[in-house]
């Protein structure tokens, strides 16, 4: 029998699997997992093809992540809308403590107190990356743009356009050509095949524009779904009158009354089911399910795949025709739920749903958690780590103040 030297031996024997399945050599795990969160902007929860909403939609690839990871079927925004939202996702506290209160360009959260979750990863030796719409003090210019907390930044000033973006590279204002979401998949995939470094674990983040307004699909996309019909919205919302409504929701809809006007209704316009602004939401999110799936193919030719936990969300919902509605801007399930699906199999059994309520700051946390690193005292979310291990069959929530 040949003879097994001592010290290949004795490191044998000092490797052991951790319960996330990493692989721990001497005591010390070389195999953090790696993150890619993927945003995109005002995507309903129930605009995914799992939902059968739209029976005619097709997004594969967030269904491929459906069938092999956990859909969260009660997760919501703290604020239905796009620059307080994310900056709760990158932070781990609610609005009014962060202070993006509203799509304020000049307002930021305050970095030095509440620290984007990927400068803490940074700490913990992970590479770190954001490209997309970051949508908060877009005034910035060059290197003031940069965010604190990444080490690879390709992001835009405000909303950006789906055509010809201009962008901001590491600090380097130059005009793109092409679609938004192709040229941000692309730039992504560079980073993780060229650019990073390939010792250390990796956190991206990719935050599309779509499918924000103007809704503008991909030109390869312009015809899809011809043809096709909406189904109204559920429970009957379409057809609501605003009888027994808010005043300020009537004033709304119809821009000369005032808030001291009598009335008990107003009336409504019919659904309508070939609603060519809704339709092109969906041919908008075609070219965000190609870049999902674009980013599975990378992931497996690196090696990556089942050591990165990949996240799919978005910023709010928006209403489709929901309460007579378009836009997110008010407190309705409609707008304030949004998808959450996570893929990583070495924890999250394929096919999981979760029904607990979970909010956007609970992500940051989260994400800290599962990356060993510490979860600061200010943060108000809670990490949902014991619901992905099914340890905890309550997810419940006592609001605190961050400081």
């Amino acid at each position: 029998m040949k003879k097994i030297p001592f010290i290949a031996t004795s490191l044998l024997l000092s490797n052991f699997y951790t319960a996330n399945g990493n692989v721990v050599i001497g005591g010390k795990s070389t195999d953090k997992p790696n993150f890619v969160f993927i945003l995109v902007d005002d995507l309903a929860f129930d605009a995914i093809q799992s939902s059968n909403r739209y029976p005619f939609l097709q997004t594969p690839n967030i269904q491929r992540l459906q069938d092999e990871g956990v859909t969260f079927n009660n997760f919501f925004c703290t604020t239905s809308l796009c620059s307080p939202s994310r900056a709760s996702f990158l932070t781990g506290v609610y609005s009014h403590a962060h202070g993006v209160n509203q799509n304020n360009p000049m307002v930021d959260p305050d970095w030095n107190v509440f620290k984007p979750y990927p400068l803490l990863l940074q700490q913990k030796g992970y590479e770190t990356a954001f490209l997309g719409k970051i949508h908060m003090a877009s005034k910035l210019y060059g290197k003031e743009q940069i965010r604190p907390g990444f080490d690879y930044w390709l992001s835009f000033r405000g909303q950006g356009v789906y055509s010809d973006p201009e962008l901001n590279e590491n600090g380097n204002e130059f005009k793109a050509t092409g679609y938004i979401t192709d040229i941000l998949t692309d730039y992504a995939i560079k980073w993780l095949t060229e650019k990073r470094s390939k010792d250390k674990p990796f956190s991206i983040c990719l935050w599309h524009k779509a499918v924000h307004g103007p809704h503008t699909p991909a030109p390869r996309h312009t015809n899809l779904y011809q043809g096709e019909k909406l189904l109204e919205p559920p429970y009957g919302t379409a057809k609501e009158n605003f009888k027994g409504k808010p005043q300020w929701q009537k004033v709304r809809v119809d821009k000369t009354l005032d808030y001291n006007t009598k009335i008990d209704s107003l009336p409504v316009k019919p659904w309508d089911p070939n609603n060519k602004q809704f339709l092109s939401i969906l041919k908008t999110l075609k070219a965000v399910d190609e870049s999902v799936g674009k980013l599975y193919k990378t992931l497996e030719e690196l090696g990556e795949l089942n050591n990165t936990v990949i996240i799919f969300s978005s910023d709010n919902g928006y209403f489709m025709g929901d309460h007579t509605f378009q836009d997110k801007r008010l407190a309705y399930e409609a707008s304030m739920r949004i998808p959450m699906i996570i893929r990583y199999p070495k924890i999250i059994k394929a096919g999981t749903q979760i029904n607990q309520m979970c909010l956007n700051v609970d992500v940051a946390p989260t994400i800290l958690d599962w990356a060993g690193a510490e979860i600061p005292s200010y943060i108000q979310g809670k990490s949902f780590m014991p619901l992905l291990k099914n340890q905890e069959k309550s997810h419940c929530y006592t609001l605190k103040s961050p400081w």
